[in-house]
């Protein structure tokens, strides 16, 4: 057994620990797919009902993961006793032989993330998408690496919090101070739900809130392995390890079927947290190519371009 499938079955029973199990059937999966317009706003930032709470994104041991797990350098877990760190030093050694990876802290200060995404359709068709998400300067949508039609967009951001009675829109450096204790971040995100807003009970709105916290965000690994445990940890979720996504990469399949019947479907990978593809109907997917930090965008993100009056608001 890898370790990553280590990862999934620890979250797994942790799960099991608080709910029944549940067999998801997805020939019932809703497509996640989006028109090109809708893709543009949702990656622009617009309202997402989330909440802040707290500061800081070190990483701790997550309660569904063994004691003999510690986090390394660049998202991976190392088990202790092989090339990682003793969980039990002997005080008379000397520290300074000991080799300390430091926690990844993700990337709070780059200028862009850039992802690049395929979609298939049922019929087999791709639809290529690449996006530039600004830490303070304006995005850059661009399909099919048509640089020609490309759209700006403003700077990134993934959603409103409630903050103090007032909405805020949330955008890089806020993400960085979410909470990414798993109880602490699901009361922020559980406390921003409201009935009429998103759809299905208040369980289902969390794991749409916390999806949108995933998709195309410089998240860091910390955060993203938050996420998925607050998602893992709602009625009707599932989580099933040792699946393979379009790409052939391995990792986890998540699944949750809301009060209407729809199905988010998605596999990640359970080292880091990245987000590797999102699944819908009749084999149409859309999987994650290439995502990292950017310094720049290849042209400049206009105004005209992206429909807006003012980047504020785009």
């Amino acid at each position: 057994m890898t370790h990553s499938d280590d990862f999934s079955r620890d979250l797994l029973d942790r799960i099991d620990a608080v709910r029944p199990a549940l067999t998801v059937d997805t020939t019932r999966v809703v497509s996640r797919a989006r028109r090109r317009r809708a893709t543009t706003r949702t990656s622009a930032g617009l309202a997402v009902t989330l909440v802040l709470a707290g500061t800081g994104w070190a990483l701790a041991l997550q309660p569904w993961q063994s004691p003999d797990v510690v986090p390394a350098g660049n998202g991976v877990l190392r088990v202790a006793g092989e090339d990682g760190a003793d969980p039990d030093p002997d005080p008379s050694e000397d520290l300074s032989l000991v080799d300390v990876v430091p926690v990844d802290p993700g990337w709070p200060d780059a200028p862009y993330w850039h992802t690049i995404w395929e979609s298939t359709d049922a019929a087999g068709e791709v639809e290529r998408m690449e996006f530039w998400a600004g830490h303070t300067e304006p995005g850059l949508l661009v399909f099919d690496d048509d640089l020609a039609n490309a759209s700006g967009v403003g700077p990134g951001a993934w959603g409103n919090l409630l903050i103090d009675g007032a909405w805020v829109l949330i955008g890089w450096d806020a993400l960085y101070a979410l909470p990414t204790e798993p109880v602490a971040l699901e009361a922020v995100i559980r406390g921003s739900v409201e009935p009429d807003r998103g759809v299905g009970t208040d369980d289902d709105k969390v794991v749409s809130m916390a999806r949108d916290l995933l998709l195309r965000t410089p998240a860091s690994p910390a955060l993203r392995t938050a996420l998925w445990t607050v998602m893992a940890a709602q009625p009707s979720s599932s989580v099933t390890p040792g699946v393979s996504d379009a790409a052939g990469r391995t990792g986890s399949l998540f699944e949750h079927t809301d009060a209407l019947g729809g199905t988010f479907v998605m596999v990640f990978d359970p080292v880091d947290g990245r987000l590797l593809e999102e699944r819908g109907l009749d084999g149409a997917h859309a999987t994650m190519v290439e995502e990292g930090p950017a310094t720049d965008t290849p042209i400049e993100p206009t105004l005209e371009s992206s429909g807006c009056t003012a980047w504020a608001t785009c």
